[in-house]
């Protein structure tokens, strides 16, 4: 859903409340990949990377999707430098939507 819409069904406070909400939620779900790629446990990346996916897609953060799907294919062929470049893409990107909607936020 493009977060135009989001704005539109449910008002700016509460939209802006709510996609607070799920970047804070995305940032933990990245932060905790990163800690299970430092350690090695690359079984465990794939089903939290799908969900990641899964919740960026919910605001829109198409290019974030994807990221996230690559890491869990990554993840789940066990290969580490597909796996670390998926990951930093998927860093970039939310870096990059971030200041998208930030930069929207506040233009309106």
């Amino acid at each position: 859903m493009p977060l135009s819409t989001i704005y539109a069904e449910m008002g700016p406070d509460v939209a802006e409340d709510t996609i607070c909400r799920v970047l804070e939620d995305i940032a933990r779900r990245l932060n905790d990949l990163q800690d299970q790629r430092r350690a090695c446990q690359f079984e465990d990346l794939v089903r939290p990377a799908l969900r990641l996916a899964a919740v960026a897609r919910q605001i829109g953060l198409t290019e974030v999707s994807l990221a996230a799907n690559h890491v869990s294919t990554s993840a789940e062929q066990g290969d580490p430098i597909a796996l670390e470049a998926t990951l930093q893409r998927l860093e970039r990107g939310f870096d990059a939507a971030i200041c998208k909607i930030w930069d929207v936020d506040h233009v309106s």
